[in-house]
């Protein structure tokens, strides 16, 4: 355990603190040279590795450890899983449906909110102001 909250267990933090014990302990050992297999959740979830898994990658390569192939072993199904949820999907409560409702409220309220007439900025950072010489 590298950090103490259980919900940063997972953060990019904690896997590049693990990497580097990794790569004390295998200098130790006297290994210098890593071939490193990346695993995601895969079946019907998530394919890509974590933010965790490229910290802890790049933390292995700045401590001097040599990578010789890294391999993606996450297991994807060979015929079509069927997500959970059933048929007619996940039923909503009556809170959840009034808490999104309420959330698409707010969302349409910003968008109102938001001036139509805005002045075009430039690249140099001035509003682009044309006086009538007249």
């Amino acid at each position: 355990m590298k950090v103490k909250v259980d919900r940063d267990e997972s953060s990019p933090y904690a896997s590049m603190l693990a990497a580097q014990d990794v790569s004390s302990r295998c200098k130790e050992l006297g290994i210098t040279a890593l071939h490193i297999k990346l695993r995601a959740i895969g079946g019907n979830k998530t394919k890509t590795p974590s933010p965790g898994a490229q910290s802890a990658l790049r933390a292995l390569a700045r401590s001097g450890m040599k990578i010789g192939c890294i391999e993606d072993v996450t297991p994807i199904p060979t015929y079509s899983t069927r997500r959970k949820g059933g048929r007619r999907g996940r039923r909503l409560s009556v809170m959840e449906v009034e808490d999104l409702r309420q959330e698409e409220d707010t969302i349409i309220q910003r968008k109102a909110e938001k001036p139509s007439g805005v002045a075009n900025i430039g690249s140099g950072g001035d509003a682009d102001v044309h006086e009538n010489d007249g």
